[in-house]
């Protein structure tokens, strides 16, 4: 995800170049980019937790807690995004 968004930042900014028959359906209307830049705090958050559950020097229960809460962010993004 963290990938996703640096390169969705690097066409906003129009840094890179996409071919529109790249792109998601109705990637101009603004409604549908704010939704899409709506998910940018939580997909961040979780994965910046799951990266450090998995990789960070911490205790298990920590490990457990981060993950946990790293899953349940996912769980609440792809709700989200299926409810649009």
């Amino acid at each position: 995800m963290i990938l996703y968004w640096v390169f969705a930042a690097l066409v906003a900014l129009e840094i890179f170049k996409i071919s529109p028959e790249y792109m998601y359906s109705d990637y101009t209307n603004p409604i549908v980019v704010a939704w899409n830049w709506s998910f940018f705090p939580i997909d961040i958050i979780f994965s910046t937790t799951g990266l450090f559950a998995r990789f960070g020097n911490i205790t298990e229960s920590r490990q457990t807690l981060l993950s946990m809460f790293s899953l349940s962010l996912m769980f609440c993004a792809g709700l989200m995004a299926i409810s649009f």
